[in-house]
């Protein structure tokens, strides 16, 4: 085998073999898939909350209870059993958390680099 042979056996084009025709299909099924889970995600989200919010329930023709919208977001008690849903206290817990977890672990590396590394703390020379 010459050299000419390897290099057309190396850079001939495989763009229309059943293979790769195949994965190029399987893949934009997935991505076709994952579009139209996320905007089917969007849009229950968005009118389940419009049935929710009272400045919205009338403008989808919803009659139910609804919760003021300023309510929903400076109120501090979540009981659905007397119709409180106030969110800023799971709001301030989730960024309490994520505060306190990057904290923790934003250090993290560089000090596990300088332990397990000894050359890590020293500058080149």
């Amino acid at each position: 085998m010459g050299t000419d042979d390897i290099s057309a056996e190396l850079t001939r084009n495989t763009k229309n073999a059943p293979p790769e025709l195949l994965t190029r299909v399987f893949f934009f099924v997935c991505a076709a898939l994952s579009v139209v889970t996320t905007a089917s995600i969007v849009i229950l989200l968005v009118s389940e909350a419009a049935k929710f919010f009272s400045v919205s329930a009338p403008l989808v023709g919803f009659t139910g209870e609804t919760v003021p919208i300023v309510d929903f977001l400076t109120g501090t008690t979540w009981q659905v059993g007397t119709g409180e849903y106030g969110v800023l206290a799971l709001v301030s817990a989730t960024i309490l958390i994520t505060v306190g977890a990057g904290i923790i672990s934003i250090p993290s590396p560089r000090r596990f680099t300088s332990v397990s590394t000894p050359q890590a703390g020293r500058e080149a020379s």
